[in-house]
């Protein structure tokens, strides 16, 4: 929406003030591993340092929004921090304000808080302030909430580089507009339309350098600004300062000709620059909205589904610390007094640095992904623990009911802000027979219909027997794979059930288990209350919600098609027709029914072409294409339809998509972002002249969604770390939805190069591939229900055996046991209604205390609601994303818990606080 236009044109004259501001993007890895790269760092660090030391007229240096530089480079030459500081803290080199400069899609929006964070701490660190400007050249997609999160932090300008479709021509933007987020925040944007990599690699003479600076300054002058101030660059990727740069300067503003013309000249930051321009006050146009595109600038969508098992080792790292990891360790740091705050750190440091975006598109070289995956690992490891560690915290501290002294206690942690009831399953070690006869308990004493077989195990399983027994226990001599119908587990809380010894008889092969009337399944199709699956011959399946009446035809297919492209761009060859499942024949079985649950196995082998020849056109030679996909739904009134596909991948050259024919005839389609809900619209811009072309293909968080114009139907596919979605309009109006399973690509850097000869391994995805979606129809509505549906499925329930991890029974013997004071089944955080978005639980940066952070997915209206706490605390605050306190909040308090009342403005991100007093 444009609020007003550009109050001045270009204007040229003697009265043009430029700013110039040298920097050097750096991007950790990319064509190299990190250790060559670094080597790189260190001598443009050296360099640097003796530099400003020497010349004291080259102002200042940005090191390219990021902190992490700083740590790359001290960790090699710790003896240069004093040297190094001294020119922080003097403001000649610019640190800050991110960790590092990351793709934001590829991460979460808690993702993106931390990044800030951790930019801020180490600022922090150093003694200094960060730089208040959100300095995003390289990026290619900008989130619609961004100018909220930034203000979050104090920062009132940005400036970013690629992703500019044709907002411009369509709004009236120019190089200077405001950027609001839905709430009404706003930060001033610069778009940097001629990139950032100007004024480098100079030449000695001052002269012939301005000759250059003037060529590159003829880049910017294409875009229209509101003020006398351009802004300049000084440097690329990868480079040394420009040591002629003062001189330069000197010469630009002697010589008439060019002031007259151009203007004047001086060095300077990008802090200085917004301020500037802010404080002429000039007339802006206002944009609202994501800043998608790719007409000024290449900004490659197909990064979103190279090598596609690191972008689910991404979200893996991602939901273990934000959903499972942070919340129990706040709340075992409150009741146990615990700190796993160090372990937890070291697991956002090392996925952040996977985050900087050419580590985060996984279009690198082969050694990049490699350690990329090692650092996943260390990421994930150390959530784990923290979390296992912690929940051991909170369940030894129940007060459980005792059975029988061979009973076997399971705890069940739910990560969400409300109450659910699932089936649940999990291994466990007994010291009985449960083929003897036993018994499931719920909290409250009541018997649960189960299920159980035994399971042998490997050298998996007594390689981590500590897990179960502590390393001076002695292993059981059994592990059974329990399935329980569905148990009530309280909002973002615990439950506790209980297996011990029964009288009765009960065998694997034939138990008391009687199947439940709320769920039918055979090997074609599958039922419950609200949902009825019907499997077709050729392995799609017909959905009919029961609720609404509709039915939707021919899901979960599968398309082949070539792509010769590389990590950056997905590629298909011209006039190369799609290759699909839809017509052919499946196998499909049920595989498990426990009354519980059911899951259908659908067999599909497609036949596709090897690999392509050259770039013209694939092999006439086919190889075998072998999937399955698991179906499965649970009993009673859920309408979730789980989705897991195996694929063995034997071909090169090619992208496969699952695909899911809505009947929906809509004009947009709801995405699942960093705080808040995308609309986004199904047809796509032309794109003509565009640097590269609009394509069907999206980046998305945890769902893509279509409802109908009537308000009565609607579709989400929830998905596990497959980033990439497709909405297309079908010839009679209505929307397909696709998901990319994997691309298979060889090559590296063809928008450098097109015959590049550089291959690169990991991106093919040869092997077994996997993927885990859902399906979940809808009556138009995310809320109350599709939402938390697509919720539920992301982060399911955990369930524990309450010995595991015991560093009270064996790791540490010297360590009592704590006095259990907490009843069989508890809440911690709840938050309604469901508009209201549960962000994060934490334990806060710089101070005691429990963070909470919500927000409000609606963008029409204000909500009220309720935000309660299982924990006691006196005092809550009003803090922004840097943590600051901004005012304190009324908040209700009882013997065990408290809460306070909310009233959440429209698209609005709230953190609290809570401390004792």
């Amino acid at each position: 929406m444009i609020i007003v236009f550009h109050s001045r044109m270009n204007s040229m004259g003697k009265d043009e003030r430029n700013i110039i501001v040298s920097h050097s993007h750096w991007d950790r890895e990319w064509y190299l591993p990190f250790s060559l790269m670094r080597f790189r760092l260190v001598a443009m660090m050296d360099k640097l340092v003796d530099l400003l030391e020497t010349d004291k007229e080259f102002s200042s240096f940005m090191l390219d929004g990021q902190t992490c530089m700083l740590e790359d480079y001290i960790e090699v030459r710790p003896g240069m921090r004093e040297r190094l500081g001294a020119l922080v803290k003097a403001g000649r080199i610019l640190i800050g304000p991110y960790y590092v400069l990351d793709d934001a899609w590829l991460q979460t929006g808690e993702g993106y808080v931390r990044n800030l964070l951790a930019g801020h701490a180490i600022s922090r660190e150093w003694g200094v302030r960060p730089m208040k400007v959100g300095y995003i050249p390289d990026q290619y997609n900008h989130f619609e909430q961004l100018p909220q999160v930034l203000a979050g932090f104090g920062i009132n300008a940005m400036a970013f580089g690629r992703s500019m479709g044709n907002q411009q021509e369509e709004h009236g933007l120019g190089f200077e507009f405001e950027w609001r987020a839905p709430d009404g925040s706003s930060v001033l944007a610069l778009h940097l339309v001629g990139g950032y990599g100007m004024g480098s690699g100079m030449p000695d003479d001052p002269e012939l350098a301005v000759d250059m600076l003037v060529f590159g300054r003829g880049q910017i002058k294409r875009i229209q600004k509101a003020t006398r101030w351009s802004l300049m660059f000084s440097g690329d990727d990868h480079r040394l300062p420009e040591r002629v740069l003062p001189a330069a300067i000197k010469a630009w503003n002697a010589i008439d000709e060019i002031t007259e013309d151009e203007g004047t000249l001086q060095q300077g930051t990008l802090e200085e620059f917004a301020r500037r321009v802010l404080d002429e006050k000039p007339s802006l146009p206002s944009y609202e909205g994501e800043i998608r595109g790719a007409r000024y600038q290449r900004a490659f969508q197909g990064v979103y589904s190279s090598c596609m098992p690191l972008k689910r080792l991404n979200a893996l790292a991602h939901d273990v610390l934000e959903r499972y990891a942070e919340p129990l360790a706040a709340i075992s740091a409150s009741i146990a007094g615990s700190d796993y705050s160090g372990f937890i750190a070291v697991a956002w440091r090392e996925l952040l640095k996977n985050q900087a975006h050419d580590s985060a598109w996984a279009a690198s070289w082969n050694q990049v992904m490699k350690e990329m995956e090692t650092r996943f690992d260390v990421a994930v490891q150390n959530a784990e623990e923290a979390r296992n560690w912690a929940l051991l915290d909170i369940t030894s501290r129940i007060l459980v009911q005792r059975v029988s002294g061979s009973q076997v206690e399971i705890a069940l942690f739910n990560p969400l802000e409300y109450a659910r009831v699932e089936p649940v399953e999990i291994v466990i070690p007994a010291n009985f027979d449960l083929e003897g006869g036993y018994v499931v308990m719920d909290a409250s004493g009541q018997p649960l219909r189960s299920k159980f077989e035994p399971v042998p195990t490997g050298n998996d399983e007594i390689f981590l027997v500590r897990k179960f027994v502590g390393s001076q226990g002695t292993r059981p001599k059994r592990f059974y794979k329990l399935q329980v119908e569905a148990v009530a587990v309280p909002a973002l809380g615990y439950t506790t059930l209980v297996v011990s010894p029964s009288i009765r008889k009960s065998t694997a092969a034939q138990s008391e288990f009687k199947t439940l009337k709320t769920l039918k399944a055979d090997s074609n199709s599958l039922e419950n209350e609200v949902i009825l699956v019907a499997v077709n011959p050729d392995g799609t399946f017909d959905l009919l919600d029961k609720r609404t009446g509709n039915t939707y035809h021919g899901l979960n297919s599968f398309e082949d098609v070539s792509d010769v492209g590389d990590g950056y761009e997905f590629q298909p060859i011209e006039g190369d027709m799609p290759i699909s499942s839809v017509g052919g024949t499946a196998k499909s079985e049920i595989v498990e029914n426990t009354g519980f649950s059911a899951t259908v196995k659908v067999s599909i082998e497609m036949a596709v072409p090897a690999c392509a020849e050259g770039r013209a056109k694939r092999s006439s030679r086919t190889v075998p294409l072998p999937m399955e996909a698991l179906v499965k739904i649970n009993a009673g009134n859920d309408p979730r339809v789980a989705v897991c596909v195996h694929v063995e991948n034997t071909a090169r050259d090619h992208k496969l998509t699952c695909l899911f024919p809505t009947g929906i005839v809509t004009s947009q389609v709801d995405v699942d972002g960093h705080f808040c809900i995308t609309a986004r619209p199904v047809k796509l811009p032309r794109g003509d002249g565009w640097a590269v072309k609009p394509t069907a293909q999206a980046v998305q968080h945890r769902f893509v969604s279509v409802a109908g114009v009537n308000g009565k139907e609607g579709l989400l596919v929830a998905n596990k770390g497959m980033p990439e979605y497709e909405a297309i309009e079908q010839r009679d109006g209505t929307v397909r939805l696709g998901l990319t399973l994997f691309r298979s690509t060889r090559g590296w850097g063809l928008h450098i190069n097109k015959a590049s000869p550089v291959k690169v391994q990991l991106t093919e995805v040869l092997g077994p591939v996997g993927a885990e979606y859902c399906l979940v129809p809808h009556d138009g509505n995310l809320f109350p229900s599709a939402f938390r549906d697509a919720m539920r499925f992301r982060y399911p329930i955990h369930a524990e055996y309450r010995g595991a991890h015991n560093k009270y029974q064996g790791y540490f013997p010297n360590i009592p046991a704590p006095s259990p004071f907490l009843l069989m089944s508890g809440s911690f955080v709840e938050l309604e209604p469901p508009e209201l978005v549960l962000s994060c639980v934490k334990q806060a940066d710089r101070s005691n205390g429990i963070l909470v952070r919500l927000f409000n997915a609606s963008k029409a209206s204000d909500v009220r609601g309720t935000l309660r706490l299982g924990l006691r605390f006196t005092r809550a605050e009003l803090v922004d994303l840097e943590e600051n306190v901004i005012a304190s909040v009324p908040v209700k308090t009882d013997d065990v818990a408290c809460s306070i009342a909310l009233d959440v403005p429209r698209a609005k991100i709230i953190t609290f606080k809570f401390t004792q007093g």
